[in-house]
């Protein structure tokens, strides 16, 4: 059987549009996808930048292994915010002609997308999260 593209696009929009290209468990894996992906922009991020400069994985280790450590990372809004922290100063410093550039910038935004709430791979809308408010002191 053949298709033409077109009408697989139109297809699987529809599909999408009514909810039935994704199965439910497919649906329920996605988050942790998305923080998977992350863990892995944000390794491809600190490539190349030197042991002196805080990394969120003991310098050194293997790809897999650094993405194993960062992974649950992503579960903590502190820790999140702790690696934006450590990625900001070598964001600024990458100039744009830099071989990097692109990964990090990538992992850059896409970091600051999930600290926000709207960090998405599956073209969905997702609202900004609510800042925290800060506690009542005259509790």
């Amino acid at each position: 059987m053949e298709l033409k593209w077109n009408a697989v696009e139109k297809r699987v929009s529809a599909m999408i549009g009514q909810g039935r290209f994704l199965s439910e468990e497919d649906r329920a894996a996605m988050p942790q996808y998305e923080k998977h992906q992350l863990a892995r922009n944000i390794h491809t991020f600190f490539e190349n930048v030197p042991q002196e400069q805080p990394h969120p994985y003991p310098f050194g280790f293997d790809y897999w292994d650094a993405v194993k450590v960062i992974e649950p990372q992503l579960d903590d809004p502190a820790c999140v915010e702790e690696i934006y922290q450590m990625m900001a100063p070598v964001w600024e410093a990458t100039p744009q002609d830099d071989r990097m550039y692109k990964w990090r910038k990538t992992g850059f935004e896409n970091l600051s997308a999930f600290r926000q709430g709207t960090f998405t791979l599956f073209a969905e809308h997702k609202e900004p999260a609510a800042p925290a408010m800060p506690p009542d002191k005259s509790l």
